[in-house]
């Protein structure tokens, strides 16, 4: 405790952080069913919970100069510490061991820009689940949420999202869950929308299969 980190205190940190977060999305469909005076109404859904269970590799607590609390996501990522990994000639070895010698905290290579984009949103769910947390503790303990980072084992470098990232990917994530909650509470049969980059979905959570559902509530389920 007491160390300093990029113009912060630390002033302590937890390691495998358990959450459970719940996202709320309104919407209103209409499920419909046959009868024989033809289309009835069956249920109404004007809200649905998606639930999330998981843990954080770490949080960090923080106080800035003025006294403030802050709290920081870091997930640990070993790319790059096998195949290619050169520890006698980096330069030669991994393209992740290219920025070690930095001291931005932000993404400075083209691989560290990678990596972040491909967890951008796992982080991401991670901050909203703390910020959900700090949401229900009085004002005066509460702690505001910094923008999350990735400790590349590679490099050793701990490289975090600028603010604009973190802002666009809660976007994008708030965005993603609305659309999984609805999907899951229409009729089956619906058309999927036109997938924009076949390629981005093979990573997602629907390509993997790693979804469950339950009535009346959208849950997922990530292993």
């Amino acid at each position: 405790q007491g160390e300093r980190f990029d113009g912060m205190i630390v002033e302590g940190l937890r390691t495998e952080l358990p959450f459970n977060f719940v996202s709320k999305s309104q919407h209103d469909i209409d499920r419909k069913g046959w009868s024989p005076k033809g289309e009835i109404s069956l249920v109404k859904v004007e809200e649905i919970h998606t639930i999330f269970d998981g843990r954080a590799d770490l949080v960090l607590a923080l106080r800035d100069n003025d006294g403030k609390g802050w709290l920081q996501v870091v997930d640990a990522k070993t790319k790059g510490c096998l195949s290619g990994y050169n520890r006698e000639s980096p330069e030669e070895g991994h393209p992740l061991q290219d920025g070690q010698l930095s001291v931005s905290p932000y993404a400075e290579t083209d691989s560290e820009r990678e990596i972040l984009a491909d967890h951008r949103l796992q982080l991401t769910l991670y901050c909203l689940a703390l910020e959900e947390h700090e949401r229900k503790k009085p004002q005066s303990q509460q702690r505001d949420i910094l923008p999350p980072a990735i400790l590349v084992a590679a490099s050793g470098r701990m490289i975090r999202m600028t603010d604009d990232e973190f802002k666009k990917s809660k976007s994008d994530l708030e965005e993603l869950i609305s659309w999984m909650g609805y999907i899951s509470a229409i009729e089956d049969g619906h058309e999927p929308p036109k997938c924009s980059n076949p390629g981005v979905c093979k990573a997602c959570l629907f390509f993997s299969g790693t979804i469950t559902l339950e009535e009346p509530d959208g849950l997922l389920d990530q292993a």
